[in-house]
């Protein structure tokens, strides 16, 4: 009818409507087939594409225990599909502005202000998916965003090309002393010896106070690390003991 017609515009995902219509038509051993006939439009990677199947059927076992029609099933669906496809967009953390969009998808399909919004889902209804979708999806938002995002990597080569003649050390040497003999005394940065680090002999520096403070430090330290490990040694001991059933006579 009119009615219905005007609600599913608000949609607007006529490929969500109609997987919403096929899963309602189909058997339940085919929903899992249709479902994955529409990912694979859309994603090639084949874990986001399970992940995005999970997600999905989560939904439409959730419509089918509310009984929804298909209005409210392509409803949930687009309203789940528009943070999904924010969460993979990117590596990076943008929790608020998926939730965002979620929140204001819902409202939308909550209230009744044409031609902006159409009202799909009760005030309870909408109370009780966005709970759901909470508990799922955004509970474990930053799983599904680690499993299905990539960090970006760039490689950058350097290529120095040779002058004529040269080496790519010699022109580079040829070019500084080529500045160099350009700069007035006053410019030229003073040159300094290079100071070549003090050796310190070990068995010297535990002679000295503050040797004898960090040996006793360092014995310290592994006295304790030693302590610990020995505890955890027994604490294993003591619970496999107790599993132990004694014998009978």
């Amino acid at each position: 009818d009119n009615k219905m017609a005007a609600k599913m515009e608000t949609l607007a995902d006529d490929e969500l409507i109609g997987l919403a219509k096929d899963v309602l038509l189909a058997q339940p051993d085919q929903i899992g087939n249709l479902v994955m006939q529409y990912l694979r439009k859309k994603y090639h990677d084949d874990l986001l594409l399970q992940s995005s199947y999970d997600l999905l059927m989560s939904i439409i076992r959730y419509g089918q225990q509310q009984l929804f029609r298909f209005d409210k099933l392509s409803a949930a669906l687009r309203s789940i599909v528009i943070p999904w496809t924010i969460c993979i967009s990117t590596p990076h953390d943008n929790f608020q502005e998926a939730l965002s969009a979620f929140e204001a998808k819902v409202v939308s399909y909550s209230v009744h202000r044409p031609p902006l919004s159409e009202s799909i889902f009760s005030l309870n209804q909408a109370q009780d998916f966005a709970g759901f979708v909470t508990r799922t999806f955004f509970a474990h938002y930053k799983l599904y965003k680690f499993v299905n995002t990539k960090l970006p990597r760039c490689d950058v080569q350097l290529e120095l090309h040779q002058a004529s003649g040269l080496s790519s050390t010699a022109s580079v040497e040829a070019t500084v002393d080529h500045l160099q003999a350009e700069l007035t005394p006053e410019e030229q940065e003073p040159t300094h010896d290079v100071v070549s680090p003090e050796v310190v002999d070990v068995e010297e520096l535990l002679k000295t106070r503050q040797g004898k403070d960090l040996q006793a430090a360092i014995e310290m330290s592994l006295q304790a690390k030693l302590n610990l490990a020995k505890g955890s040694l027994l604490a294993q001991a003591g619970a496999k003991n107790a599993t132990i059933q004694p014998e009978e006579p």
